[in-house]
């Protein structure tokens, strides 16, 4: 996308709808490799660059897209800014499941605000929309959402029905992310239930997803998870290994003093 973006900046005049396209497509790119900030950059350069949007649906991805980057980037208003002018678009287009979708980010990033209510009224309304359509494929996530607002109110009864309900469609649709996303979840509701044989258990579980790119982030939070319960229990040692495997999972190596700090924490 870089290589044809220049191409199409060195024509004398720059079109501009196919400028912002492979802007928009570079966004998407960068996104994955998560480079939030030139994603950010990207993404608001595509939007300058359409002057009149005319396809909706991709301003929509790219409105989504900046919401995720901006919320990894801890910038919450903003994130939700531009969830709902994602949410805003899905609706006027009256695609439900798109409007599900963005339903549950719009909740999840409530949710990371502390707005515990309105978090679960979004997301109760994406559920309400995927049962509607009678479509399964990413139910599960919603699900899970719903585990992380059970798990806020501490209502560890409900989080944990959920999360084995999340498990077993996950399962049933072989979604391999988000089986192992369900057994972090049930991991962690075990760890309020105080059975750290499940937790034990449970972390195995989700750690036992084939390593490959796409899955190593989400490996090393899992993993940094465990070390901190780990550590809770007086564990240092899988602690530290817990740790370290996390690093390794994101191409990083502790520093001598890292490690000797974290083994006396």
């Amino acid at each position: 996308a870089e290589g044809a973006l220049t191409t199409v900046r060195a024509l004398k005049p720059v079109p501009r709808p196919t400028e912002s396209r492979l802007l928009g497509v570079l966004g998407h790119a960068l996104v994955a490799i998560h480079d939030w900030q030139a994603a950010i950059n990207c993404y608001e350069q595509a939007i300058e660059a359409a002057d009149v949007v005319q396809d909706l649906q991709k301003l929509s991805l790219m409105y989504s897209g900046l919401s995720l980057a901006y919320e990894e980037l801890g910038q919450l208003e903003q994130a939700g800014r531009f969830a709902q002018k994602a949410l805003t678009i899905h609706q006027t287009l009256n695609d439900r499941i798109s409007q599900a979708r963005s339903e549950n980010n719009l909740g999840m990033l409530l949710l990371r605000g502390g707005d515990v209510l309105s978090a679960q009224a979004h997301i109760d309304r994406a559920m309400a929309m995927f049962d509607e359509a009678n479509v399964e494929i990413d139910k599960a996530q919603i699900m899970l959402s719903l585990v992380e607002v059970a798990m806020a109110r501490r209502d560890v009864m409900t989080a944990r029905r959920q999360a084995e309900q999340a498990l077993a469609l996950a399962e049933r649709l072989h979604e391999t992310a988000t089986v192992s996303d369900a057994h972090y979840w049930l991991a962690r509701v075990a760890h309020a239930e105080g059975d750290e044989a499940s937790v034990d258990a449970e972390f195995a579980a989700a750690l036992s997803e084939p390593n490959e790119p796409s899955s190593r982030e989400r490996i090393a939070t899992y993993r940094a998870a465990y070390a901190e319960i780990l550590e809770g229990r007086g564990d240092i040692v899988e602690a530290n290994r817990q740790l370290k495997a996390a690093l390794s999972a994101l191409g990083t190596r502790p520093a001598a003093a890292d490690s000797a700090r974290s083994a006396i924490a």
